[in-house]
């Protein structure tokens, strides 16, 4: 069975797609190397569910110029490069961001993600550059894949414009913007790189149901 969320302005309640915050996260330490392996692994599945491919360290570029903070790379479905910096500082500062920008530009490099402990100051913010795609995530956010606990229903992007336009017939809308809107700071949306305009399936079981029911929400900026 396929529904419409609530009214289409409505901003997505936290409570009903994933769960809360749990207790007993670890400190935001990515010093540790429990820490690092499980954000690791997180970050190496959602590659997995955006469709990115994991490109193993042994086939990392020979030239590529040495930097600890690059933890892992991957190439998106365009098979362009996407790299991983791991940021220890407990504050990110402006020089720290400029040193990975720089690192990126040695190699052509567009797209990036960084894991950093605790925050990013306003000013390395500023630094974050027009012509770069950088993703920013804390480690805690990343500790566990939340996308993966069993209160968080299975969320898959529409990928067809044929598709796109049958659920707007179904529902009989004039814009697929009607839908009810997941925004770009959502962290579901976050996780799966999802650009604006994108028309997201959710499926969720309620209520002892058998059959998941089946939701759509339009991607649109905050």
């Amino acid at each position: 069975m396929a529904k419409l969320l609530s009214a289409a302005h409505d901003r997505p309640s936290a409570a009903h797609d994933r769960p809360s915050a749990a207790p007993g996260f670890p400190p935001p330490r990515l010093s540790t190397f429990k820490t690092l392996d499980k954000v690791l692994q997180t970050v190496r599945d959602m590659f997995q569910d955006r469709g990115y491919q994991w490109v193993e360290k042994s086939h990392w570029p020979a030239d590529l110029p040495p930097l600890d903070d690059l933890k892992a790379i991957g190439r998106d479905a365009q098979n362009q490069a996407v790299w991983v910096y791991f940021a220890t500082e407990m504050k990110v500062p402006v020089k720290r961001i400029r040193e990975y920008i720089q690192h990126m530009d040695s190699q052509q490099v567009t797209h990036a993600i960084i894991v950093h402990a605790f925050q990013i100051t306003p000013g390395a913010k500023a630094e974050l550059s027009q012509k770069h795609v950088i993703e920013t995530f804390q480690a805690q956010e990343l500790y566990e894949n939340r996308t993966r606990h069993s209160l968080v229903p299975r969320h898959e992007a529409v990928t067809t414009e044929a598709d796109v336009q049958a659920i707007m017939q179904q529902y009989h809308l004039s814009s697929k913007n009607e839908l009810p809107i997941y925004y770009t700071s959502d962290p579901v949306v976050r996780y799966y790189h999802w650009p604006p305009g994108t028309v997201v399936r959710i499926h969720r079981t309620l209520g002892g149901l058998k059959e998941p029911e089946v939701y759509y929400r339009v991607v649109r900026p905050d």
